[in-house]
């Protein structure tokens, strides 16, 4: 993942964001989340970055800008679908 983010961060121009959304049952260190966030700040030091670098650091902005609230409540999420319209 390292090499893509680092051709994204200098082939496309400036980057307002970057966006993680994977799996978040390895840990940052699998990730290896604090070298990921090193080299954006290097490549786009003014991208906002949030904060699923793994499942230690969810919730929480310990490397990234702005922390992603995950929680799953099914309740809800069956809720939304039955009252949501779809064509």
């Amino acid at each position: 993942m390292h090499e893509q983010v680092r051709e994204l961060c200098t082939d496309c121009g400036p980057i307002d964001g970057i966006w993680f959304d994977h799996n978040f049952r390895q840990p940052s260190r699998i990730w290896r989340s604090k070298e990921l966030v090193e080299m954006i700040r290097q490549l786009q030091p003014l991208a906002v970055i949030n904060s699923s670098l793994g499942k230690d650091l969810r919730n929480n902005t310990a490397l990234g800008d702005c922390f992603i609230y995950e929680q799953i409540d099914y309740e809800r999420k069956l809720e939304s679908l039955m009252l949501s319209v779809g064509y």
